[in-house]
């Protein structure tokens, strides 16, 4: 049984991607794995491990997927789960509602292939924090992320069905289809 990691997401245009990657925290309080530039998106829905036969089944529901060309924008900085204990470094996506939208349809189409529907919050990870040395000197640095304002419009009008290999240099994405 062959499979594939899979994932749905939105391309982020490259002078977002180039901004969003300057934004980097010292290196002096936690060890973080930044995601490469090239590798900047948002991801809508996460498939995991799935058998390669399966993917005409899932093409065939993400193509039933309609939805109107949307503007939003990325603004803003977070953490998952919270300051005290940080695991996700992200961007943030305003407004939601048209990315929820869109999240909700893959959703609902990805129902009748058996994925079971899961939490969904709109963001775009940046980095992933693996062990924190100093949590005093981590929470400054992300206070200090958070207060930087900025906001860079984008228009979606696709979505991608992506292979993601794993390797020992990071993950490499591949477009498996666009809709």
């Amino acid at each position: 049984m062959v499979t594939a990691r899979l994932f749905i997401a939105v391309d982020i245009p490259e002078y977002i991607r180039s901004t969003i990657s300057d934004f980097r925290i010292p290196s002096d309080a936690a060890k973080i794995r930044w995601v490469e530039k090239d590798n900047i998106h948002l991801t809508l829905r996460f498939l995991g491990d799935t058998e390669e036969k399966r993917l005409d089944e899932i093409v065939n529901a993400l193509r039933k997927v309609e939805f109107s060309p949307f503007r939003c924008s990325v603004s803003g900085f977070g953490v998952f789960p919270d300051m005290h204990r940080p695991r996700v470094i992200w961007a943030g996506i305003t407004p939601e509602d048209d990315v929820i939208y869109l999240h909700k349809k893959i959703d609902d189409a990805l129902d009748d292939p058996g994925f079971q529907k899961e939490m969904f919050t709109s963001h775009i990870t940046i980095g992933r924090v693996k062990i924190v040395s100093d949590l005093l000197k981590m929470e400054k640095h992300l206070h200090e992320l958070m207060e930087k304002h900025f906001s860079m419009a984008f228009t979606v009008s696709c979505f991608k069905l992506k292979k993601s290999t794993l390797t020992p240099d990071g993950p490499v994405y591949e477009d498996v289809m666009s809709f």
